[in-house]
């Protein structure tokens, strides 16, 4: 996310995991040292003061704000949100300390268990170019760039959030967000262990990662959802997570057919997406679980065509080829403008 209007206060850092809360200033603890501070300017996180090799161990942190009514917010507002999109920053996100942003995907890396492999792990998974550096990969510069792949990272990259924020809808109240983005980092690591057994068995291919099938997707929150306690056993509670999950599983179709002309095109037509998926259809599935709607209601107003049409008629807030022009035509700083990263800046490089 280019996370535009945080609020993060300009104080003394004691923790290892360089936790940001946005619109409520800097939250953190543990100990860095006596002199770092954590500071935010213009939607870009710095932390500043650290001498070189100060942080050994830890992750950076970044967390929303608490939720509120509104999920589109409009211009100016003081809370964390998407530049483009004005939807409200929803999701934790993290990154290893070697990070130079913070994305889903770098997210995806920090929760991968085999550290010494974890950005392979990712990379198979998504089908991604194995040169490609994950901790510093800046999706939206690359597709201002047009750069060969860089529009398929960003649909992948769609994908996992979808599947993330229909979670946090279908498992209201719980820490499921973060629990969503290891459950995937699971899978994405039995996948590539699996590919290593194929190899070693001499087969072409060992099992699938698709984030566009429905029992992929009704794994992913089942797993999720006993990992803080939630186990659905209840035929009531089950139908409603295969209902959320056949709805997320068709819907990531829809985000992997989208096309456009350029990498700003596909951006612009992204953003009508996830603007869909994150008002819309989050707010039908909090509906079904709230009881207010039942699930063939829920499934007759999430279908493909009906999504379809709703992204048809949605307008992006932004003229997108113009804030790309103005973020990242400057001369090439790749680290401005971002819509799906927050780029972290060192004093000191370790």
């Amino acid at each position: 996310y280019d996370i535009q209007s945080c609020n993060a206060s300009s104080v003394a850092v004691p923790s290892p995991e360089c936790t940001l809360r946005c619109a409520s200033g800097y939250v953190s603890d543990g100990a860095l040292g006596p002199s770092a501070t954590c500071l935010e300017d213009n939607g870009v996180f710095k932390i500043n003061g650290l001498a070189s090799g100060e942080i050994t161990q830890g992750k950076l942190k970044v967390q929303p704000a608490a939720q509120g009514a509104a999920t589109q917010l409009p211009e100016g507002s003081s809370i964390c949100h998407d530049s483009i999109t004005r939807l409200r920053f929803t999701v934790p996100l993290e990154a290893p300390l070697a990070a130079k942003v913070v994305s889903p995907l770098t997210t995806l890396v920090s929760h991968t268990e085999t550290t010494a492999d974890a950005q392979d792990i990712v990379r198979y998974a998504l089908g991604m170019d194995g040169q490609v550096d994950l901790l510093t990969y800046n999706t939206v510069a690359e597709l201002y760039k047009n750069a060969a792949g860089a529009s398929n990272v960003l649909k992948q990259t769609a994908q996992i959030l979808n599947i993330v924020n229909q979670g946090q809808s279908l498992f209201d109240g719980t820490s499921i967000a973060e629990e969503m983005f290891k459950s995937v980092a699971k899978q994405m690591s039995s996948h590539y262990d699996a590919r290593s057994a194929g190899r070693r068995r001499g087969l072409l291919q060992a099992g699938t990662f698709d984030l566009t099938s429905s029992s992929f997707v009704s794994d992913l929150f089942k797993d999720a959802a006993t990992s803080v306690g939630l186990t659905p056993t209840g035929a009531e509670d089950l139908s409603i997570i295969d209902a959320v999950s056949d709805s997320v599983a068709s819907l990531n179709n829809v985000i992997k057919e989208t096309e456009g002309a350029s990498g700003a095109g596909i951006l612009k037509e992204m953003a009508k997406v996830d603007i869909v998926l994150q008002t819309d259809v989050k707010d039908q599935v909090s509906k079904l679980v709230a009881g207010t709607i039942d699930t063939e209601v829920f499934k007759a107003s999430t279908t493909t065509e009906v999504v379809k049409n709703k992204v048809a008629e949605t307008v992006v807030p932004v003229d997108v080829s113009k804030y790309l022009a103005s973020a990242l035509d400057d001369g090439g700083d790749d680290n401005k403008g971002l819509s799906l990263e927050i780029i972290i800046y060192f004093t000191i490089w370790f």
